[in-house]
C-alpha cells in the first residue's frame, strides 16, 4: 500500500491514481503536512488542527485504495482473488496509519 504517497500526493505504481496535491484530504501544503508529520503528530493530529476529523481522512484513504484495488483487479494486474485479499486489510491499516507517529526515515533509525 502507498498510504502515505497518496496522503502527499506522492507518484505511486502504475495502476493506481495519487491523490491530486499532498495533503489534499487534511487542506494544507505538502510543505505544512511534512513539518508535522516531522515533528512528532499523527495525521489524526493533523487533520484535527486543520479542521478535518481523523475518520474524513481515513475515509477518503480508504476509498482511494480500493479504487487502486479495483483498478489493478480490472487491469488484470492482480486476480480477484488478491484484490479481495488486499480490501479485507485496507481500513485496518489506514486506520493505524492515521493514528501512528511516523516512524523516522530508515537512515535515522540506523543512526540512533
Amino acid at each position: 500500500m502507498r498510504i502515505l504517497g497518496r496522503l502527499r500526493g506522492a507518484e505511486c505504481a502504475p495502476g493506481c491514481q495519487p491523490a491530486p496535491g499532498r495533503g489534499d484530504h487534511i487542506g494544507i501544503s505538502e510543505q505544512t503536512l511534512e513539518s508535522d508529520l516531522q515533528g512528532g503528530q499523527t495525521v489524526a493530529q493533523v487533520a484535527t488542527a486543520n479542521h478535518t476529523t481523523a475518520q474524513a481522512v481515513i475515509n477518503a484513504l480508504v476509498g482511494d485504495e480500493t479504487t487502486a484495488i479495483d483498478n489493478l483487479v480490472s487491469s488484470g494486474k492482480i486476480t480477484a482473488a488478491q484484490g479481495t485479499k488486499l480490501q479485507a486489510n485496507v481500513t485496518a491499516m489506514v486506520t493505524n496509519f492515521v493514528n501512528q507517529t511516523a516512524r523516522p526515515p530508515s537512515r535515522l533509525r540506523r543512526i540512533r
